[in-house]
């Protein structure tokens, strides 16, 4: 035990840096962990942690003021789309994503739904097949 007052400042440990201040210069200058952090995010099932991610990378790049200039968006519908519990539309996603410069993309993942469907007996009928059901008829 510190038994004198320097003895005491000196076992304080100094306070831990906070996620923002940890997290928002390691995105801005590492553009494929930014892009990787997001995709981390996607996975989890809660959708609050992946807008958590945008805000960060958002932040991490200016702010919202500024990236509100960048994608044409209005700062105050661009915060509250990104917000916690947020309900973002496709068509506010998409020009954020683009910015960042991040495509999204699907990967089938196996599914016993996928599984349950029959396998068609018969090859598919090629449109060009079909394309005389298209001709008008003569009257």
């Amino acid at each position: 035990m510190p038994n004198t007052k320097k003895e005491k400042q000196k076992s304080k440990v100094a306070p831990a840096a906070s996620w923002e201040e940890t997290i928002i210069p390691i995105l801005r200058n590492d553009p494929e962990f930014a892009a990787t952090y997001l995709l981390d995010c996607l996975r989890e099932e809660d959708p609050n942690i992946f807008l958590r991610a945008l805000n960060d990378i958002i932040t991490a790049y200016g702010g919202f003021s500024a990236f509100a200039r960048l994608t044409g968006m209005n700062r105050t519908n661009l915060h509250r789309a990104l917000s916690e519990g947020g309900n973002p539309t496709w068509s506010s996603l998409q020009p954020i994503l683009q910015s960042l410069g991040i495509e999204l993309s699907l990967n089938l993942k196996k599914s016993r739904f996928i599984k349950s469907f029959p396998k068609p007996d018969k090859k598919p009928v090629r449109f060009a097949q079909k394309s005389h059901l298209l001709r008008k008829k003569k009257v």
